[in-house]
């Protein structure tokens, strides 16, 4: 977990919405709010100077890092975990977003409601009584990582539909468009295993 998180803009959100602003207007106030990184890790001096219109998200030779504090989109807490997508599960600054019945407004990380509930669970699973320390740090508003000692498994599950403690069968909206690839698969002939059937 990672307390008062950094964010590193990704590929994704880069073409999405930073890097079209910064090729409108590379003085924009939105260019003040992050350390720009050149390849070898050095802070670019004068980021209003680079040819953003020459690059994408997947070619940009700069990181783009928004510092840890009450407008970045992390929140206070982060928890990360291996996967390809850099993905995280993440406190929010826009508490109000719990609020809302449609949700699906992130660009493809998980915020969720009590970040620190679950790091106190965690923490206490891995035998670490950190809930002071984790306090401490987030109170220094230091960026600093706590690793857990024993891995935990992160399963994330989409589903599209649902039953309810009364039976009731529940359908959502299928934000994500995997529901005609399992449609397939479930119409799909069983192969070796139908004939084992016959």
């Amino acid at each position: 977990m990672e307390i008062n998180p950094t964010w590193t803009v990704t590929p994704g959100i880069l073409d999405a919405t930073v890097l079209p602003g910064l090729r409108k207007d590379p003085h924009a106030k939105r260019i003040k709010s992050y350390f720009v990184y050149d390849r070898n890790g050095k802070v670019v001096e004068n980021p209003e100077e680079i040819p953003w219109d020459r690059y994408t998200g997947t070619n940009l030779p700069y990181r783009l890092v928004q510092q840890p504090g009450p407008s970045n989109p992390m929140g206070q807490i982060k928890f990360i975990f291996p996967n390809p997508d850099f993905v995280f599960i993440h406190d929010t600054p826009k508490r109000d977003f719990f609020d809302l019945e449609k949700r699906d407004l992130s660009a493809g990380c998980i915020r969720i409601e009590r970040p620190f509930g679950l790091a106190k669970i965690l923490l206490r699973l891995d035998g670490q009584a950190g809930t002071d320390h984790l306090q401490q740090i987030l109170n220094s508003g230091r960026t600093e990582r706590i690793h857990l000692k024993k891995p935990f498994p992160v399963i994330l599950f989409y589903g599209t539909v649902s039953v309810d403690t009364k039976g009731v069968v529940h359908f959502r909206p299928d934000i994500y468009e995997r529901d005609p690839e399992l449609l397939e698969a479930l119409n799909a002939s069983a192969g070796l295993w139908s004939k084992g059937l016959k």
